[in-house]
């Protein structure tokens, strides 16, 4: 009974080198909490420019999915609070809702099940029953009104959000698609 209590004790008492690392949030090579300067250091997707209204950075020259993409860099006392991927912006209701889809798989492949608050997508789902789901809710939103649709993986991460945005706005007759990663 001895040596059990005081092998209980030693485990107690010794630190346990199982615990895992925090969980560190952001997209490619970009880190929440960098700071503006560790972010301009990514060379391989400069260059960067200044954004006067948020006081970040952004850079033309990232990629999601395969593609050229437009991505956006919001700093705060934290150091890097939002990282924001143009992942589509344009006219094309069909290319938002391609580009939805592309987010959707990314954040499976990455995050695990993805859930859309309204939407019964199932697990997996191919792009023709996604697309489906998403035009029609896409439809029944009255002519002039500007549309919103969320997704964002099930599992959550404490202290940081992961989630994209489909939104129309129908006064330019745009549709944008972001990814964001921030804190909250």
């Amino acid at each position: 009974m001895l040596i059990a209590t005081l092998i209980l004790v030693a485990q107690v008492v010794t630190p346990s080198t199982n615990h895992e690392p925090p969980t560190v949030i952001g997209y490619g090579p970009w880190r929440l909490g960098m700071s503006k300067e560790e972010v301009k250091a990514v060379s391989e997707f400069g260059p960067y420019s200044e954004v006067p209204s948020t006081g970040g950075v952004e850079t033309k020259n990232g990629l999601f999915a395969e593609r050229n993409a437009n991505i956006s860099f919001v700093f705060g006392e934290r150091g890097l609070r939002i990282i924001q991927i143009w992942a589509y912006e344009g006219k094309d209701v069909d290319e938002a809702v391609n580009a939805f889809f592309r987010v959707y798989r990314h954040l499976e492949s990455t995050r695990g099940r993805v859930e859309i608050p309204g939407l019964q997508i199932p697990t997996h789902a191919d792009g023709g029953t996604f697309s489906a789901a998403v035009c029609k809710v896409l439809a029944s939103v009255p002519t002039g009104r500007a549309a919103k649709l969320q997704i964002g993986p099930v599992e959550k991460t404490a202290g940081a959000m992961t989630f994209s945005s489909l939104m129309s706005q129908p006064q330019l007759g745009y549709y944008y698609v972001f990814l964001y990663y921030r804190f909250p």
